[in-house]
């Protein structure tokens, strides 16, 4: 049987700084409980805002849209976009890595241009289908935009122009971009050879557009839980624990908020570098429940593809997940206006960790009509309330009173939408 274990270090010290700071005497305002510990705020929210005032809810008709279906112009088709941006006058840049292409559209949706260079050259993009090519883009809040491969970062401005590309030096994982800066992650730990529950930690840093490092936000963060188990030649392989955490991180306005773990809060980070604020909602905690294991289950062995000892290994890790405490979010948004936006963790999320493209087929999401809840906090940490997106649509940034992100019709094509949000009433 394999053994299930958690490791310390990095990730409990980040675990243990969730779960209690020393402190001096505690305020009350507004359903907020607020002290400080060696210079760091500890925000602790109860109830919610909207339980008594009316909250905010995503319009019903979106103010743009932007696309053009299975059968209409080539140029306004999407396939796979990894990255929607809005633009500093209000245009939009959608990065499609299938295509792959780079365009860019005016504040009423119209096309400015497109960069659809491909090859292995500077400045071109690479082709999906070769097994690389574009994992993720950002944006600064300017008119630039970055596209990020496997090793090299890019930068086009509209309406097609390519104007630079730099590599991460030490090599790291984008997260965002803030006042001219960028925020990176990279790995420090390395490959287990013995079977387990493990989670990975990695260094979180400020960094020049240029990819030098600026400042370390500190030596390492809890990255994401990992199952290593024996596969029948005997050597080890892993895949994320089922139902377990990842680190979510956002970036916005002068600073950053990350998450981890079944804790129900986040931390900001000052863009120097600093811890500066802790906020949680211890009593939103939830345990993974059988029903959501089941649900689950329905989906992976409905048919199963792999062997007898995966399946035996899958079920194992099901029985396992029952009752342990489930991620809080599945995404983090940090708004120019200071709200954070954070996606409640399903048992969705736990389908799109589970590598299925080893079986070499396509599978349909499960119940892909649903609408994902979000929560939303104000700017000093308290907890407003619960905001439901439309259904098929994907968050990719949030503003002072919008929402921009991808849309799919019936057929699974993809549109980008901008969706107004509506405060109070």
């Amino acid at each position: 049987m394999t053994r299930s274990r958690i490791a310390t270090g990095a990730g409990a010290g980040w675990l243990l700084l969730l779960a209690g700071c020393d402190a001096g005497a505690p305020s009350l305002e507004a359903g907020l409980q607020v002290r400080d510990s060696a210079g760091i705020e500890i925000v602790e929210s109860s109830g919610t805002v909207w339980a008594e005032a009316p909250g905010w809810r995503i319009g019903e008709e979106p103010l743009l849209q932007i696309g053009a279906g299975a059968e209409g112009d080539p140029e306004l088709q999407f396939a796979r976009i990894v990255g929607a941006h809005r633009l500093a006058g209000g245009g939009v840049a959608v990065v499609d890595a299938w295509a792959p292409v780079v365009s860019f559209f005016d504040a009423e949706g119209r096309l400015e241009g497109r960069y659809a260079r491909v090859g292995p050259g500077p400045g071109e993009l690479a082709e999906a289908r070769g097994g690389g090519g574009i994992s993720g883009s950002f944006s600064c809040g300017a008119d630039t935009v970055y596209v990020v491969t496997q090793r090299e970062i890019a930068a086009y401005v509209p309406p097609d122009e390519y104007v630079r590309t730099f590599m991460l030096d030490p090599p790291g994982v984008v997260r965002g971009c803030a006042e001219g800066s960028l925020l990176t992650t990279r790995q420090t730990t390395g490959w287990r050879d013995d079977p387990g529950t493990w989670v990975d930690s990695v260094e979180v840093a400020w960094r020049g557009l240029g990819g030098e490092t600026v400042v370390a936000i500190l030596d390492t963060l809890p990255g994401e839980a990992r199952t290593y188990s024996l596969s029948q030649s005997g050597s080890t392989g892993y895949s994320p624990l089922l139902f377990g955490p990842a680190l979510h991180v956002s970036v916005g306005g002068g600073g950053a908020v990350t998450s981890f773990g079944e804790a129900f809060g986040y931390a900001l980070w000052g863009s120097e570098g600093g811890l500066e604020r802790i906020v949680r909602v211890d009593e939103r905690q939830r345990p993974v429940t059988a029903d959501e294991v089941e649900r689950f289950r329905d989906f992976v062995f409905n048919p199963w593809r792999g062997n007898e000892m995966e399946r035996e290994n899958m079920e194992l890790r099901l029985e396992e997940a029952i009752g342990r405490g489930r991620p809080a979010f599945a995404a983090l948004h940090l708004a120019p206006t200071g709200h954070v936006w954070a996606r409640l963790h399903d048992h969705l999320d736990a389908v799109a960790f589970w590598d299925l493209s080893r079986f070499g087929v396509h599978f349909d999401a499960p119940e892909p009509d649903g609408p994902r809840r979000w929560v939303v906090f104000d700017p000093e940490g308290q907890l407003l309330g619960e905001v439901a997106m439309p259904d098929r649509f994907e968050v990719h940034e949030v503003g002072d009173d919008w929402i921009l992100g991808v849309w799919r019709d019936a057929l699974d094509v993809e549109y980008v939408r901008i969706y107004p949000v509506v405060q109070g009433g």
